[in-house]
């Protein structure tokens, strides 16, 4: 039987459209980063949406190849090798020890309310002393108007640390201004790279004069609104992806902290009977005492997981349930 005639251009278009989906589906991870670059549109909104999903799928299904390959009774070693051939190397990861020497820098997420608690909880555990420098406006996107890596240098010889603590990005989703005055578009193909070699130079500044110096960033928590979110999404992305390439160094997603039952973000979140109280402020970004407390005890938890802090010594009615409030749940053991 013929096809009719002007069956055959839809045809054509099905296939193109099948294969460039597909496509797309294959190299999802490259296809969202270069999406993160564009201007904000429906193209944008639905590439990043899609490119979500394909990841998502392809992570499932790698998952239950894995788990599948085991359940076959192949050789152990053939197990072994598909299991690492999927999962990247990480550096090795030795817990200093006490005494701790704790410098704790950023942005306004560490000069107030999120900073002051989180100083409170680190410094209420036995053989530890912390040192907060958070300044308002900064990050590491403009060299211009404040220098961090000199900023930590100075700290680093005056505190001699052992461990350094890290938050940036309220302010970094901009172009990434050099100290000449010359400029890397934030929504160019260059700002990824760019500001991604920003924190590798960061992270090498901070443990440079000592190897076995811990460094911990602490990601951004979700925001409220698409448009930032998708910004902070995409910092958090280059955090964790320098942080893990280096030894000593580890990231703390935040992002899930202080989302509600539902999984969204919301500026009311329960205590602990149940009431709701105000944890975010008015901008959507940053927190209210209550919700810096909350996200402070979550981030404790993510750091005893990687460090056995000794006895804390600060009253309980002070530093509150952080041993059991907001557990934190690695991606692995």
């Amino acid at each position: 039987m013929r096809t009719p005639k002007n069956q055959s251009p839809l045809r054509a278009i099905i296939l193109i459209v099948s294969v460039f989906a597909l496509v797309v589906f294959v190299r999802s991870e490259s296809v969202h980063s270069f999406a993160l670059t564009m201007a904000p549109s429906p193209v944008r909104s639905f590439s990043l949406l899609y490119t979500e999903r394909a990841s998502s799928v392809k992570s499932r299904f790698l998952k239950a190849q894995t788990i599948n390959i085991t359940k076959t009774g192949a050789p152990k070693e053939n197990n072994l090798a598909s299991r690492e051939a999927m999962i990247p190397f990480r550096p090795r990861f030795v817990a200093p020890q006490p005494p701790y020497s704790i410098i704790l820098v950023g942005d306004s997420f560490i000069a107030e309310r999120f900073g002051p608690h989180l100083e409170k909880l680190l410094g209420g555990y036995a053989s530890t002393t912390v040192h907060r420098e958070g300044i308002y406006s900064t990050g590491l996107s403009r060299q211009d108007y404040f220098d961090w890596e000199e900023k930590i240098v100075t700290l680093i010889e005056e505190r001699q640390p052992n461990i350094v603590i890290v938050m940036f990005g309220a302010n970094d989703a901009q172009d990434a201004v050099r100290k000449d005055g010359t400029a890397v578009n934030y929504y160019g193909k260059d700002w990824d790279p760019e500001y991604g070699a920003r924190i590798a130079r960061f992270l090498q500044v901070m443990r440079e004069g000592n190897r076995n110096r811990t460094v911990i960033w602490i990601g951004n928590p979700i925001p409220r609104g698409e448009k930032y979110r998708l910004k902070m999404e995409r910092l958090n992305r280059l955090y964790k992806q320098e942080t893990e390439k280096v030894p000593q160094a580890f990231f703390i997603d935040t992002w899930d902290a202080l989302k509600n039952e539902e999984g969204i973000y919301s500026a009311f979140l329960p205590d602990e009977n149940n009431i709701q109280k105000r944890a975010r402020s008015s901008d959507g970004i940053h927190t209210t005492e209550f919700g810096a407390a909350l996200l402070a005890r979550y981030v404790v938890n993510a750091i005893i997981h990687k460090i056995p802090f000794e006895e804390f010594v600060l009253p309980k009615e002070i530093r509150g349930e952080a041993s059991t409030s907001l557990p934190y749940s690695p991606e692995s053991p």
